[in-house]
């Protein structure tokens, strides 16, 4: 019965770590015509999340408070982790670049 519960234990272990395995494919993504912006979520709560993929950075700005992040993402191996109070905002000088790709002005 001890090598059985062994057994699950690190079964149960072996499906978290590859839980985190990021799953996409960022460079098919990065190659999509249009594409504007692209983020993967894989910095911490409080840090810079820029995009990548393109030849303008775009910063996102925790609102609310810092945004961590949990795994199971399909880019980076993590997600962000939104708790109802807090959300991502594209500074409004950025707002520019998606008009300039044809996409409609976002509100402020």
């Amino acid at each position: 019965m001890k090598s059985l519960s062994t057994l699950l234990g690190l079964s149960a272990l072996a499906s978290s770590c590859l839980a985190a395995e990021p799953s996409g494919n960022a460079e098919f993504v990065s190659k999509m015509p249009g594409l504007i912006a692209f983020w993967t979520f894989g910095e911490e709560a409080g840090q810079a999340r820029a995009s990548s993929g393109t030849s303008q950075t775009i910063p996102l700005q925790e609102v609310g408070g810092p945004i961590g992040r949990v795994e199971g993402g399909p880019f980076s191996g993590y997600s962000a982790d939104l708790s109802g109070r807090q959300y991502f905002r594209i500074p409004y000088a950025m707002q520019m670049l998606h008009e300039a790709a044809g996409v409609e002005r976002l509100e402020r």
